[in-house]
């Protein structure tokens, strides 16, 4: 990864992790999106769907764009005037860096800054301003502007004004080395990301064994175990498909469901008619019908949060299901037509089985509107469970930090996922750090598993005061969180460009799903997650309000 640093004050601004496109050769343009921060922790970032960005805040919550956040960026605050003299006294700046460090650059910047500076002045209405976090006025200033749809914030930034800086985490490799002994690439060196370097195992500190089935995985933390290679090119195909063509239908709930009039062959359409059009559910809605109207027809919903790592009874549980009133996000009404096949760009999850409320952060427990969860997909999570020598996981017999037991002897045998979050990544996408605590007994196995382009993945503690260790996730590996692990925070700071494997590449044998399905991973990432929310012998909640 890329950053990019301001030449006159050192101030991080950018980075490549984010979509970054060059304009006629003197600037660049870079997407961002708005996340919600609440207590220390950051929703889904990157690009995430129009229903988080519309989403109710929390108490305690806010909402910023994530390129501010990530670099400390300061508002500020020009008239065209104060604007005009700040550009002039820059451009000046910049020249001058560019007569010490690259002299046959000097013309071309100044024609190509004085015909872009035009075209900033005529927009100078739309624009907001923002400064490094040293807040030196005499540095960079970022433009702030929305793209067409009205919702899709960008950047522009003067290239000239901007130097890369080589990110050491991101060279570390695969396990993160220790900070001192990280060496810098020079730059424009060609990095190998396909292949996976030697491992030095006494180094790392992680614990080889063999699953039962004789496959190799490791343990990276405590309740944290790596399997690498677990899916056969075969078997990620056929997840592949599953995940776009059947994982996307009805009534599985999609990031964009809130949004827009969704056909029910969405994947469908996209296969056959990707030009297709669909409309926002704001502009099908009758405009006799008061907003309102529309809440006060909002349903009471039950729902279910626990504490951390707190794993609790039967009758605890039930005293912990609470009705709370949740009304509905609304669609958003700044939205216009796209394509089936934008559409399929900006999906960012789906949900199987049980539904987890994104806004409340727990699950609906309404009677009655639990989903389906796949029965091969719950074959596999289980299978890849029972596979698990525990105790060779577990070998401090699963006590956690706070010296509570974790009951894993009956995992292989009572693991039922009954609801799943699938994925879906474009190559520029982030999931900021979070710890997933909705769950009933929050120690039970987390599986994911992932397709497509290798991701960096981070693993932390409970504390976000610990340094997290890196794991690069490649297509087909599995990765299982319990136990203590549960609780530690953890992340995807970065989806690795040029890592797609082979059988994913187009062939002329493919079915029209299949050959559609490669196309959209051949820009992103999936990866599919499974969990249990009610422990063995739990009664799921009734429409009896005596419960």
């Amino acid at each position: 990864m890329l950053l990019y640093q301001d030449v006159i004050t050192g101030d991080e601004m950018l980075s490549d992790a984010y979509d970054m496109k060059e304009i006629d050769d003197i600037a660049y343009e870079v997407d961002c999106a708005m996340i919600i921060v609440k207590d220390g922790e950051v929703d889904i970032g990157g690009n995430p769907s129009a229903e988080e960005a519309e989403e109710a805040l929390e108490a305690g919550a806010s909402q910023i764009n994530n390129v501010v956040h990530s670099f400390r960026l300061q508002p500020t605050t020009f008239d065209k005037k104060s604007y005009l003299t700040y550009l002039k006294g820059y451009m000046k700046a910049i020249k001058t860096h560019l007569q010490a460090t690259n002299p046959d650059r000097v013309a071309k910047f100044e024609k190509g800054a004085q015909d872009f500076a035009k075209k900033i002045v005529a927009n100078f209405k739309n624009f907001e301003f923002y400064v490094g976090e040293s807040m030196n006025p005499e540095g960079m200033v970022l433009l702030l502007n929305y793209r067409e749809d009205g919702t899709t914030p960008f950047f522009t930034a003067f290239k000239d004004g901007l130097k890369e800086e080589d990110d050491e985490v991101w060279q570390a490799g695969w396990w993160g080395p220790d900070q001192d002994d990280i060496k810098r690439l020079r730059k424009g060196k060609a990095r190998e990301r396909g292949e996976r370097p030697e491992l030095d195992m006494d180094r790392a500190g992680l614990r080889r064994f063999e699953l039962e089935d004789g496959r190799e995985a490791w343990v990276v933390a405590d309740g944290c175990v790596y399997i690498p290679r677990y899916l056969t090119p075969a078997r990620q195909l056929d997840l592949l498909e599953s995940a776009l063509t059947i994982y996307t239908l009805p009534p599985n709930p999609l990031s964009i469901s809130t949004h827009y009039a969704l056909p029910p062959n969405l994947f469908e359409l996209y296969a056959s008619s990707p030009r297709h059009s669909i409309q926002p559910l704001h502009s099908m809605r009758s405009k006799l019908e008061p907003r309102q109207e529309r809440l006060r027809s909002r349903e009471m919903r039950h729902t279910v949060e626990t504490e951390p790592t707190a794993v609790v009874e039967y009758q605890e549980i039930i005293s912990r299901i609470r009705s709370r009133s949740r009304l509905e996000v609304e669609p958003s009404e700044r939205l216009g037509p796209k394509t089936v096949e934008q559409l399929m760009r900006e999906i960012r999850w789906a949900n199987l089985g049980w539904v987890y409320q994104w806004s409340t952060k727990s699950y609906d427990l309404t009677p009655g509107t639990s989903n389906p969860f796949p029965e091969d997909l719950a074959e596999l999570c289980w299978n890849i469970v029972r596979s698990v020598p525990w105790m060779k996981v577990f070998q401090s017999h699963g006590d956690d930090e706070a010296g509570n037991r974790t009951d894993w002897k009956s995992w292989t045998e009572d693991y039922k996922p009954d609801t799943g979050i699938v994925n879906f990544y474009q190559l520029n996408d982030t999931l900021m750090g979070h710890v997933d605590r909705a769950e009933l007994d929050p120690s039970r196995p987390l599986v994911s598993i992932s397709l497509g382009h290798a991701a960096v993945f981070l693993l932390g503690s409970s504390s976000r005061l610990d340094s997290p260790t890196p794991i690069i996730l490649r297509s087909g590996d599995v990765l299982i969180i319990s136990g203590d692990a549960r609780q530690s925070y953890h992340g995807v700071p970065r989806i690795m460009e040029g890592t797609l494997p082979l059988h994913f590449l187009s062939s002329t044998e493919d079915s029209q799903p299949l050959a559609a399905a490669k196309k959209w991973l051949a820009t992103g990432r999936i990866n599919i997650n499974a969990r249990q929310v009610f422990p063995p012998g739990f009664e799921r909640p009734n429409c009896s309000r005596s419960t």
